[in-house]
């Protein structure tokens, strides 16, 4: 999921946001983009990988404009923000052409 997503991103200059919702559909997650516009904070997750990828899809959708408050939010969420952090790091910055 991640390396399509990346791909979608980097090669196929898909909206980063547009992606993400993308992701999160073949997930199961269906009504995504409602959960995370209607939020007031960002999850903090286990380090389980079904826990944190939804978690750092909910991240980067919710701060794509801007790679400086994506990190900070990832690091503010507490939890398993190490590993969540790397991939949060490498969408956003991907999508920023960083």
């Amino acid at each position: 999921m991640l390396s399509d997503l990346l791909v979608s991103v980097i090669v196929g200059g898909v909206d980063l946001r547009t992606a993400i919702i993308d992701t999160a559909r073949k997930l199961g997650m269906d009504n995504f983009q409602q959960v995370v516009e209607s939020s007031s904070s960002d999850p903090m997750s286990a380090c389980y990988i079904d826990s944190s990828f939804p978690a750092f899809l909910f991240i980067t959708y919710k701060y794509a404009d801007s790679v400086e408050r994506a990190v900070l939010a990832n690091a503010n969420a507490g939890g398993e923000n190490v590993a969540r952090g790397a991939l949060v790091g490498a969408l956003i910055g991907a999508a920023h052409g960083m």
